[in-house]
C-alpha cells in the first residue's frame, strides 16, 4: 500500500494549527503563573467596568495590602490615594490604582509608618501623582528616605495636612480634620484623618489614630463627625475607635483593612463587639481582599 504524500498547502496548515495551539498553552500557562504569583485578590476582574465613571458616582476602593492600608477613591473628575501600603505591595498597588485612573489629583499619606507609605516611592515611580497631603512629620527609614527622593525628582507639589483645609476633586470634598496637634509621642497619632463628601454621604478616614486623637476630634467638631463608611482606625486596634468616638460617627459600615492571621490580632474583639452593638456592618480586607463601596450621592453601599 503507498502512502499519499502532504501537499505543501496541507504541511502549511498543519504547521499552522500546531502554532495556534502552542500559543494557546503558552497564554494558559501565563495565566496560571501570574495567578500564582499573587495578583489582584478580591473582585479585581469583575470590576473592571467600572473605570468609566461619568454619572458623577464615586467608588471606594480598599486595597488588600495584608497588614496595612491603601485606599482609591474615583469619581468621573478625578481621583485621591489614601495611603499605599509597604514596601513588598507597591508594584501591585500601582497597577491597581493605574487599571481605574490615569491620574492622582491628592495622594494622602496619613503618617510615616511602613505599612501606610512604605511604597510611595514606587506610587509616585508607576503613577502620575500630582500633589502629596501629608503630616508635618517624618522618619528614619530606607523607605521614607526613597520617598523624599522620588519626589524631588518627579517634582511633586507636597502640602502639609492643616485641619480645616479643603480640597475638592469632581464630585468629591475632601474636608481635612487632623493631625490637630504639631508634635505627638505616638506616630500614630499624626495621622491626617480625612472627611470625603460626596452628595449627602460621607466616608471618614482615620488612618492609625488612636484614643487620643478621637476624644481631641470628638471635642473639636462633635456632631459633624456622623459618617455612612468607616475605615476603622489602627486596623481594629482596640487603641482606636473608642465606643464614644463609634456613637458620634455612627457609621452604617465599617471596614478594617489587616493582615489575615496578623501577629497583632488585629481586629481585637472588643472594636468588633462594640460594632455588632451598634449596627454596624463590618467588612474586613483580610476575609474579603479587595473591597469597593458606590456612592451615588443619597447613599454608599458595597458594589456587587
Amino acid at each position: 500500500m503507498t502512502k499519499k504524500r502532504k501537499t505543501k498547502s496541507k504541511r502549511k496548515r498543519e504547521e499552522l494549527a500546531g502554532e495556534i495551539i502552542f500559543v494557546i498553552i503558552v497564554l494558559v500557562l501565563a495565566v496560571h503563573y501570574l495567578g500564582d504569583m499573587g495578583g489582584f485578590r478580591g473582585n479585581f476582574g469583575k470590576l473592571s467596568d467600572i473605570r468609566d465613571l461619568g454619572d458623577g458616582a464615586a467608588y471606594f476602593h480598599f486595597i488588600d495590602v495584608g497588614q496595612g492600608d491603601s485606599a482609591l477613591i474615583t469619581t468621573d473628575g478625578g481621583a485621591v490615594v489614601i495611603d499605599v501600603g509597604s514596601v513588598s505591595e507597591g508594584e501591585r498597588v500601582a497597577e491597581y490604582i493605574n487599571t481605574y485612573t490615569q491620574s492622582v489629583d491628592y495622594l494622602i499619606l496619613t503618617h510615616p509608618h511602613e505599612d501606610h507609605m512604605g511604597s510611595a516611592d514606587k506610587i509616585l515611580k508607576y503613577t502620575d501623582v500630582k500633589n502629596v497631603i501629608m503630616p508635618a512629620a517624618a522618619s528614619d527609614a530606607a523607605f521614607f528616605s526613597r520617598f523624599l527622593e522620588m519626589v524631588e525628582k518627579k517634582e511633586v507639589n507636597v502640602i502639609e495636612a492643616v485641619p480645616g483645609d479643603v480640597y475638592t476633586v469632581g464630585e468629591l470634598t475632601l474636608t481635612i480634620l487632623a493631625p490637630l496637634e504639631r508634635e505627638y509621642d505616638n506616630v500614630n497619632n499624626y495621622s491626617v484623618v480625612t472627611r470625603v463628601e460626596v452628595g449627602d454621604t460621607s466616608a471618614l478616614f482615620t488612618g492609625d489614630a488612636e484614643a487620643e486623637v478621637e476624644d481631641a476630634l470628638l471635642a473639636a467638631y462633635g456632631g459633624e463627625l456622623d459618617c455612612d463608611l468607616l475605615k476603622a482606625g489602627h486596623h481594629g486596634s482596640g487603641t482606636s475607635s473608642t465606643w464614644d468616638f463609634l456613637l458620634a460617627t455612627a457609621p452604617t459600615a465599617a471596614v478594617i483593612s489587616c493582615g489575615r492571621g496578623n501577629s497583632y490580632g488585629h481586629p481585637h474583639g472588643e472594636v468588633l463587639a462594640d460594632l455588632e452593638e451598634l449596627g454596624v456592618e463590618v467588612f474586613r480586607t483580610d476575609l474579603s481582599g479587595d473591597l469597593i463601596f458606590v456612592s451615588d450621592g443619597s447613599g454608599v453601599s458595597l458594589y456587587e
